[in-house]
């Protein structure tokens, strides 16, 4: 029997036309998949963010990012949702499968492609999003201290597929380094805002992991008049 998967992309008002258009295509490909479309029932909602409230003191570097998760998850999800997968806009190129191949490696798990930038010989992108060992991702190969296909890591982000079950326990959040508890290669910024979503999925006994063979490519930011993020 098929999944009922909803795909989620948050896309911000300023966002590139470009990257918009070429959000939009991308998503369009996974309908006329036919390995997507022998596993799931597909829905794909949209986000326009124009709440412009400041960050309140007690908010980290992701605050607004966490939030627009947030408004998504409590406006988009209801019961039909078996599956939610999370597609950046400013992702440029992946799979047209991607859905059925992440499915594949890790069904009752958290799994992300490996996300590089465009342009650039496999320079990995959201360094951050992805912890392994309580440190953050090698920009350059190797990327993981396993070679594994599939890679179990701490955290994922930018674009991942997990079980809708996971939004029923946890909500996204901006958490603040801590040095007594954290690993020094997060100091500047803290955890992405996956953080607490990815570390709640591992104490429900879901595997987090990273399909590195399968590889997703993200904008090349300045090329669009925008620095990286």
């Amino acid at each position: 029997m098929k999944k009922n998967l909803l795909i989620l992309i948050p896309i911000n008002s300023t966002l590139h036309p470009h990257l918009k258009r070429k959000a939009l295509q991308l998503v369009n490909a996974l309908f006329h998949d036919e390995q997507n479309n022998s596993l799931f029932n597909i829905k794909v909602e949209t986000h326009v963010d124009k709440d412009k409230r400041p960050k309140p003191p007690w908010g980290g570097k992701f605050w607004h990012h966490a939030r627009v998760r947030n408004h998504m998850i409590e406006t988009c999800l209801d019961e039909w949702a078996e599956l939610v997968m999370w597609i950046d806009a400013d992702l440029v190129d992946y799979p047209t499968n991607l859905p059925a191949l992440l499915y594949g490696a890790n069904p009752l798990g958290v799994t992300a492609p490996a996300v590089l930038i465009e342009g650039f010989d496999g320079r990995f992108y959201d360094t951050l999003g992805f912890v392994e060992n309580g440190a953050r991702t090698s920009a350059s190969r190797p990327y993981f201290s396993s070679s594994a296909e599939l890679v179990e890591l701490d955290s994922v982000g930018c674009c991942y597929l997990t079980p809708a079950l996971l939004f029923k326990s946890v909500i996204y959040d901006s958490e603040k380094y801590d040095g007594t508890v954290h690993h020094h290669s997060i100091a500047a910024t803290g955890h992405t805002e996956h953080w607490p979503v990815m570390q709640e999925a591992k104490r429900m006994g879901m595997k987090v992991a990273c399909l590195q063979n399968v590889h997703a490519h993200h904008a090349h930011l300045p090329k669009y008049g925008e620095a990286y993020h």
